[in-house]
């Protein structure tokens, strides 16, 4: 099934599919919410298009430092989300100093598949 631009849609249109596309981001932050080592954060009230996590890695380089992200998700879960480091005092091979993180799938929609969730952006980058 190919996935629908929202770009291209009639305002109905892409209002009926923001809809979907919102039950799919409140599952997943509902997910990440019941992991161990998330706290969610929201900017505004019942505004999932861009929040904080504030993560405690628990295994791997990482483990028991805490990270803090946000997320932006215009075209989530189509496209990738945007993810950015906001811990100052962190180094990773794949975060710009400006807290960029650098990882092909969430920066190509050749790559990024609609089947990742947030818990899994975060395992992926824990891994790194």
């Amino acid at each position: 099934m190919k996935a629908t631009n929202v770009y291209n849609m009639s305002k109905q249109g892409y209002q009926q599919n923001k809809n979907k596309y919102m039950s799919r981001i409140v599952y997943d932050v509902q997910e990440a919410a019941r992991e161990p080592g998330f706290h969610i954060a929201f900017v505004e009230p019942d505004n999932y298009d861009r929040f904080y996590i504030k993560y405690r890695s628990e295994g791997g380089r990482y483990a028991g430092i805490t990270m803090v992200f946000e997320l932006a998700m215009q075209d989530y879960p189509i496209g990738p989300p945007h993810l950015k480091v906001l811990t100052p005092s962190m180094w990773h091979p794949n975060v710009s100093a400006l807290g960029t993180v650098c990882v092909d799938f969430l920066y190509s929609r050749e790559k990024w598949n609609c089947d990742y969730t947030i818990v899994a952006m975060f395992h992926a980058f824990q891994l790194l």
